[in-house]
């Protein structure tokens, strides 16, 4: 009994949905409806009339990623698994609903965060793994409606999307210890992998600022240099020379032509504009010189 009170608890007090078959739509139930532990056990029973889905709150511990039946391109999977473990997600459950063809990726963290800021920064992050074209193929995160997991179709997948296991194959206490040992052995770091994207957001958009400087006429010096936003990329150009030269000429009655030069050569950072990342950039120490030179000549 232990087995099924702790299934239940992991979806304790979230919004459910109900549907007659897979080709009805969701209805979501009243906000006053509580589903009772033998309700959601009777949903997933081999036997079930109804199928019965669910919608995260406001805060989670879990994500969910569905894969839509309709993908037609082979490879958005694969791209989908390897663009995750690009952030450290390398632990996933992976499930399916032969009902449906419907793939569901559960992505299960050591602690809870916020629902709809996580979800939209995982679909940014996984944004263009589908290049088919379809828009109803694109994988995505989702709050809800998702299918309560051990309903009929139920079965496992490898990352390769080769079937582990199906549920029918196995007994219902079985099942349950499989998922929920799922959930345990799969927990990722939610911190580490949170700054991962919001790194990889930092690197791909780099473009120059000029800082605020200003030159004196003969003396050429800075008053101020800009240096709130700083490059963290090893690989991108962290100066910019800029070369600046000046002439002033004056003409005497009966003298000789006499030359000033100021010439002022001024290596500017280049500056990383990084929006939709929270993270202050590490202070890098600025790189600048300056070189002047006055001559005089007469000819």
């Amino acid at each position: 009994m232990s087995l099924r009170n702790d299934f239940f608890d992991k979806f304790l007090g979230l919004s459910t949905y109900i549907r007659r078959s897979v080709e009805k739509p969701w209805y979501k139930q009243s906000a006053y409806y509580s589903l009772s532990i033998t309700e959601l056990f009777d949903t997933i029973g081999n036997t079930a009339l109804i199928q019965r889905a669910y919608e995260l709150n406001d805060e989670s511990s879990f994500f969910v990623c569905v894969m839509p039946r309709q993908t037609s391109d082979a490879q958005t999977f694969p791209r989908l698994i390897n663009r995750l473990n690009d952030a450290g997600i390398t632990r996933l459950s992976i499930y399916k609903d032969n009902n449906t063809e419907e793939i569901f990726i559960y992505i299960h963290f050591d602690q809870i965060t916020n629902t709809d800021e996580t979800i939209r920064l995982l679909n940014k992050y996984i944004n263009g793994v589908n290049i088919s074209g379809i828009a109803a193929s694109n994988p995505s995160f989702t709050a809800g409606p998702i299918p309560f997991p051990l309903q009929d179709g139920f079965v496992w997948l490898n990352k390769d999307q080769t079937v582990k296991l199906a549920k029918h194959e196995i007994s219902l206490e079985g099942a349950l210890a499989l998922f929920l040992a799922d959930s345990q052995s799969n927990l990722l770091p939610l911190e580490p992998i949170l700054n991962n994207i919001q790194r990889s957001f930092c690197q791909s958009e780099v473009k120059y600022r000029p800082p605020e400087a200003a030159l004196h006429t003969n003396s050429a010096a800075i008053d101020s240099v800009n240096r709130d936003e700083i490059p963290t990329e090893a690989n991108h150009p962290t100066q910019l020379t800029l070369s600046i030269d000046r002439q002033q000429t004056s003409r005497k009655p009966k003298r000789k032509r006499r030359r000033r030069g100021n010439s002022a050569q001024l290596r500017l950072p280049l500056v990383s504009i990084i929006p939709n990342c929270n993270r202050a950039p590490p202070a890098v120490q600025s790189n600048l010189s300056i070189q002047t030179s006055n001559k005089e000549e007469y000819g």
